[in-house]
This record gives C-alpha cells, sequence and structure tokens, in this order.
C-alpha cells in the first residue's frame, strides 16, 4: 500500500494551465502506475473539478511527479536512526 499526496498546484493566471504535483510514497513501480492512472483519468478529474467550480475556462491539467516529500521522510528516518544510535553509546 502506498500514499498518493496532492501538496500544491500552480495554476496560470488566466486559468488555462495547472500543474499539480503529486508526491507517491511507494516504490518506482507504483509511482509509475499512480501517474499512469493519473493521466488517463485527467479527462474525468477535469470535468469534476468543472462541475465543482464554476469557471469560465476550467484548466488543463498536467500531473508532476515531485519526490521532495519522499525525500523528507528519508532524511526525517535517517536523522531518527542517528539520534537513537547516539543515546545508546552514552548509555
Amino acid at each position: 500500500i502506498y500514499a498518493l499526496h496532492c501538496f500544491r498546484s500552480d495554476v496560470t493566471t488566466e486559468l488555462k494551465q495547472c500543474k499539480a504535483y503529486i508526491s507517491v510514497l511507494g516504490n518506482d513501480e507504483e509511482k509509475e502506475e499512480t501517474m499512469k492512472g493519473l493521466n488517463s483519468a485527467v479527462g474525468y478529474i477535469r470535468r469534476e473539478l468543472a462541475h465543482s467550480i464554476n469557471l469560465r475556462n476550467t484548466p488543463e491539467i498536467t500531473f508532476i511527479l515531485d519526490d521532495s516529500i519522499e525525500y523528507g521522510v528519508n532524511m526525517s528516518k535517517k536523522i531518527d536512526e542517528l539520534n537513537h544510535g547516539s543515546e545508546n553509546e552514552t548509555l
């Protein structure tokens, strides 16, 4: 089981383009499958967006895989491991 999180989106001022930055916590295959799924559902997602917000133009959505959250989680784990290791040395 892996996690999907959209943590940031950028929309152009004329509301024609939207870049959704997606973080997937999983292996490379899971990331690839998630991006394939999102890209195949982009039309459905855009229609649902158009129904839920009343805009003249519904932006074209581009999903972009961003590993910064996963990187941060890994760095946090490493810091915790180092801190835990130094606690054991002092005992």
